[in-house]
């Protein structure tokens, strides 16, 4: 076998290694950013504000505002889930959140855990001194 022939016989042997080197790489990168997808998903969506009300309740429409307020300052930190338990559809909701009083409000962590309740109306101020109580500004 010629000089050449060993040169070239070398780096067909080398080019398989290489593509699997960058085979592995990519797929690492891949990985690392689903991770930090996911991560930085579960991070901005800290806490979930349930609000159990009904259209027809004077109180809970004072709530409406300080809602969408939460919605505007807090953005992907806290998620404002709203439900009409004077509708049927909404029915279910109040069984399974155990509500006594309209409005309700029930906070729950990232993990879903209820960590907060409370009953009748919430102004911001009130909602911004739980969320602070958790981290959240």
């Amino acid at each position: 076998m010629s000089e050449q022939e060993k040169i070239m016989n070398k780096i067909l042997n080398i080019i398989p290694v290489i593509i699997i080197i960058f085979m592995l790489v990519a797929c690492s990168e891949k990985e690392k950013t689903a991770s930090n997808t996911a991560d930085n998903a579960k991070r901005e969506t800290v806490i979930t504000l349930v609000e159990l009300g009904s259209s027809d309740c004077p109180p809970c429409r004072l709530m409406e505002p300080v809602l969408e307020e939460v919605r505007n300052r807090y953005g992907n930190r806290v998620r404002v889930v709203h439900h009409d338990v004077g509708v049927p559809e909404g029915m279910p909701y109040a069984r399974s959140y155990g509500v006594r009083v309209i409005p309700t409000q029930v906070f729950l962590n990232s993990d879903g855990r209820e960590f907060f309740r409370h009953e009748g109306f919430l102004s911001m101020e009130q909602i911004e001194e739980i969320l602070n109580g958790k981290g959240v500004y």
